[in-house]
């Protein structure tokens, strides 16, 4: 048969090939198979003050790359492929050190890595592995492509684009990307974006010391080289046995001949048609319902019936009663003319009501104070933590009366910031700042410090408050505070004389330390040498969120005014008396009132109630040009073309009232979005010629109450709006269902702004209406 050569052959090929795999036919030419291994190095604030002492995390990572290396041999694996090793190397903070370009010289190598140093600042892991895959690119010749990323997971920033982007990147261009973690305090979800596919074989919770222990993990070296020399052998190494050339086919039949009259036609060539849409599937199971749309399907069964729901909330506020008749004349008396024991028999609540009858337009009053807030705005702190720190700057600073207008005055309070980070990021808010003449003023500049996110130098920090705002621009005649936020940790390049700089002179310094590191006895002698060896001036707290705790606002209270004088004016008699809120600046208020069906009748009601407890709490204006007191507006919304003003900006009590008592629930969907820009048009300016209708000297306050359960259509135009208008946010969210990322976004990031309560019935709390007025004003 014609065939037998060629089976003949086929055969006698495989049987070479056997012997050639199993080592018993001679084999003196291996593949070359070089290895590039990249080692990218986190030497951030959050990896080199993990633990005590400082920096020694980041050494241990250079003792388990230097026993990774001892393990990478030159060696033919499987007898095939002549496999060789190269190595390069970065480390990196938010910028980042190459500490040797790729090379073959392991001694070299290890020598430039024990010189390398922690930057701790700032985590831009992005960049480090763009930074990594431009390396290999412009000096890897030829080779498999590996880099091993030590890190946490965790960022600060994504200058380069994102970790994602660049590992993605990376890949495309053939480098394959194991993640380790440095400790057991990682961000799995940042590892997982870092490694390639599949995570079993570049993630697989590698980390460079064991669980619970110091040691270097030797199981996880061993299973990455393992991996390496797997993978790299099935790119080098090509089966070539079955690569022979076969016999020619047969010749084939002569084709037919084609007609004369029969011409050809010419040839259309078409795209490739759109992929078919795929098939309904039709389900039919017994007792059984189907909710299907393009996403997913779920089933459900009809279950029991539900039990009765809980009472309903309190209903709405009652119309005012009829005047009674007037009760008998009394007789006078007065506290001063009664006996001890009349005395002591006065009801308890007593000291209420004579508070409750003081005049609410009293001033409090600490003399002359100067107060300066250092706060910590450095990786360790986190985003999160740093907010609070504001937030507690700003709550305190709110309790202590008016602030000075004028920086030179002899009475009242004025108040610096210094937030800072590592060396020459050190950013302030100066006590002799003539923009600072409110507390408005003063909310805006605190809430407009950007977290630094980088390292951690205290010392310098007190210094640098000391020498550029107590020192230069104290007022001679005020007390000196100054209060300091702390996690403890600092980087030990900077000095520890500086601990002290604001013991100098008669500055009253507090310290306030939060973390567990604290119960350390270091950390306890860091917090005493900044409030100058005074332990009543030393404060600790295990979490941030103790910060603006009640109690202890009320404490730092106390600390920074001890003796309040309240001052009131001399006022006439009169029948009512005046309420005093906003009185000192003008505020004008727009609320945004959720009219969708989610929220319900019910709720709406106590909701429109609340918006005319705030008018009848809040001092109006007297007329629309007044340069002090309040106007407020009113906005319900639904769907994206559904607006209704009940009222614009206005200060008459009567007209609100009216309103307020016409109002018509909606029962609508919800789109937030459309509302704001709706406001902005219609009663920020006036919609009749266009012009501004908010007083241009006025803070504008936005308060929405809502869950955040709304369409995204226009939302981020609607931000953006916003944010042009200097508007001022305040979210009444209410119930447990919220969706806190829209929250978050119409609070302009600030979580301080927004007051989340269990239910609609909380608007009526007077703990809560206090706190929304006082955070209003």
């Amino acid at each position: 048969l014609p065939q037998q050569p060629f089976t003949a052959q086929l055969l006698l090929h495989s049987v070479a090939c056997l012997l050639y795999t199993v080592n018993l036919c001679p084999h003196t030419d291996k593949t070359d198979c070089p290895i590039n291994v990249y080692f990218v190095i986190d030497t951030s604030e959050s990896i080199a003050l993990q633990t005590m002492p400082i920096q020694s995390l980041v050494d241990h990572m250079k003792e388990f790359i230097p026993r990774f290396i001892s393990k990478l041999e030159d060696e033919a694996y499987q007898n095939q492929v002549s496999i060789t090793w190269q190595l390069g190397g970065l480390h990196f903070s938010d910028v980042v050190e190459i500490f040797s370009p790729i090379t073959s010289s392991r001694d070299t190598y290890i020598n430039k890595l024990k010189g390398i140093s922690y930057i701790g600042r700032g985590t831009f892991t992005d960049c480090a592995i763009s930074n990594m895959t431009e390396q290999i690119l412009s000096q890897a010749a030829r080779g498999v492509n590996y880099a091993v990323v030590i890190t946490d997971g965790h960022v600060t920033g994504s200058p380069c684009g994102g970790i994602k982007l660049q590992a993605e990147r990376a890949q495309v261009n053939g480098i394959k990307l194991f993640a380790v973690a440095p400790s057991q305090k990682i961000h799995e979800q940042g590892l997982r974006e870092i490694a390639n596919l599949p995570h079993e074989l570049y993630r697989n919770n590698y980390a460079t010391t064991k669980k619970d222990a110091i040691e270097v993990d030797d199981e996880t070296i061993d299973k990455i080289i393992q991996v390496m020399k797997h993978e790299a052998y099935g790119e080098c190494y090509k089966m070539s046995c079955l690569e022979i050339t076969g016999p020619l086919g047969p010749k084939g039949f002569r084709g037919q001949k084609v007609r004369a009259d029969n011409t050809g036609s010419f040839l259309y060539q078409y795209a490739v048609g759109i992929t078919g849409m795929y098939g309904v599937i039709i389900l039919s199971l017994f007792n059984i319902r189907a909710c299907a749309d393009s996403d997913r399907i779920s089933f459900f069964s009809k279950g029991p019936n539900g039990s009765n729901g809980a009472p309903g909330s309190p209903g709405i506020k009652g119309s005012k009663g009829t005047l009674g008749s007037a009760g008998p004349k009394g007789e006078p008396v007065s506290p001063e003319y009664l006996s001890s024991s009349e005395k002591t028999s006065l009801p308890m609540a007593f000291p209420f009501l004579i508070a409750f009858l003081l005049p609410s337009d009293c001033e409090k009053r600490c003399g002359a104070l100067d107060i300066v807030f250092i706060i910590d705005s450095s990786e360790s702190i986190g985003f999160t933590n740093f907010s609070l720190e504001k937030n507690f700057v700003i709550n305190v600073v709110s309790r202590l009366g008016s602030i000075a207008k004028d920086p030179k005055s002899e009475t009242g309070a004025r108040v610096g910031v210094v937030q800072y980070s590592h060396e020459g990021t050190f950013e302030a808010i100066q006590l002799n700042d003539e923009r600072i003449d409110s507390l408005s003023s003063f909310k805006e500049a605190v809430k407009r410090l950007e977290w630094i996110a980088g390292g951690t130098w205290t010392p310098s920090a007190l210094q640098f408050a000391y020498n550029k705002l107590i020192k230069e621009s104290r007022r001679e005649k005020a007390r000196v505070f100054a209060v300091v936020v702390t996690d403890g940790r600092h980087d030990p390049r900077d000095s520890d004389t500086n601990l002290q700089a604001l013991c100098t002179g008669d500055v009253i310094v507090n310290a306030i330390g939060i973390g567990d590191m604290f119960n350390k006895q270091e950390e306890d002698e860091t917090l005493h040498s900044i409030a100058c060896d005074n332990k009543q001036r030393v404060q600790k707290m295990k979490l941030f969120s103790e910060l603006v705790a009640e109690e202890f606002i009320d404490n730092m209270e106390d600390v920074l005014c001890p003796d309040p004088q309240i001052v009131c004016p001399d006022l006439p008699c009169q029948t009512e008396l005046a309420v005093a809120q906003c009185t000192q600046r003008p505020v004008d208020v727009v609320f945004f009132l959720d009219g969708s069906e989610r929220i319900g009748k019910q709720n709406f009601q106590i909701a429109h109630s609340f918006v005319e407890n705030v008018a009848e709490k809040l001092t109006l204006a007297k007329r629309d040009n007044e340069n002090m007191n309040a106007r407020i507006a009113l906005l319900q919304y639904g769907s994206e073309n559904e607006q209704v003003v009940a009222f614009p900006l206005t200060y008459n009590m009567t007209e609100i009232t009216d309103a307020l008592a016409q109002i018509k629930y909606l029962d609508s969907s919800s789109n937030l979005g459309s509302a704001i820009i709706y406001a902005s048009n219609n009663i920020v300016l006036n919609s009749r010629d266009r012009q501004r209708a908010a007083r241009r000297n006025a803070e504008l306050s936005f308060v929405f109450i809502t869950d955040g359960i709304t369409g995204n259509k226009n939302l981020d135009e609607a931000i953006d709006s916003m944010k042009k208008q200097n508007v001022m946010p305040t979210v009444v969210a209410l119930g447990s269902d919220v969706d806190m990322d829209v929250l978050l976004k119409i609070g302009l990031g600030d979580r301080a702004a927004i007051f989340q309560e269990k239910n609609y019935a909380s608007l009526y709390q007077p703990s809560f209406f206090d706190r929304f007025i006082r955070w209003i004003c």
